[in-house]
């Protein structure tokens, strides 16, 4: 079994939840799911990715940042800016320079040790926890008849994909855009 990972986080904690998993291990010489559950802490998290488009093609995708100064902090644009200026990507080019911010939930351990460091720590203050084991399954719902039977349970929860600054708007247009993201996800636990 794969030793979880410490991991450090500014983001909010936006529930607690207890879950329903499993894992598979060697009974008897055979492969054998063992279910057990898990007090889950899911922390909301943002990553901002530039895209490069032409019309409505998508062309290649370009650097990535990620919120290691707090929550949404990768909606910072000042890059995107500075790259459409150094390539000459204006609101009449062709090419099109965007910022997609994509916000997740995502499924942390917290160990007695995490506890007694988090207890005082409030979002935008760094917060320790363990990543889940690579090995830890979550049923798939009914619904989805044609999928495997089962997931891997530390993927993220995608709560939001949206365009948070384009070369085609003005500078008050992507404002509003960036504000509006943030002001559906603010900065504070949702306990």
């Amino acid at each position: 079994m794969q030793q979880s990972m410490s991991i450090q986080t500014k983001g909010p904690i936006y529930k607690i939840s207890d879950e329903d998993l499993l894992q598979f291990v060697q009974v008897g010489g055979e492969r054998q799911p063992i279910s057990f559950s898990k007090r889950i802490v899911w922390v909301a998290e943002s990553s901002t990715e530039l895209e490069y488009h032409h019309g409505d093609k998508l062309l290649r995708k370009g650097s990535s940042y990620n919120d290691y100064y707090g929550f949404l902090t990768s909606v910072d644009h000042k890059v995107a800016k500075d790259f459409a200026e150094s390539f000459g990507i204006t609101r009449d080019s062709s090419l099109i320079l965007v910022c997609r911010t994509v916000v997740e939930l995502t499924p942390y351990l917290e160990t007695e040790q995490h506890k007694a460091h988090n207890t005082d720590k409030r979002p935008g203050q760094t917060r320790h926890f363990d990543q889940a084991p690579n090995e830890w399954l979550q049923r798939n719902e009914p619904e989805e008849i044609h999928s495997p039977s089962y997931r891997t349970f530390r993927t993220p929860v995608v709560l939001a994909s949206e365009i948070t600054w384009s070369s085609k708007n003005t500078p008050e247009e992507n404002l509003a855009l960036a504000e509006a993201l943030k002001s559906r996800f603010p900065c504070e636990d949702k306990l």
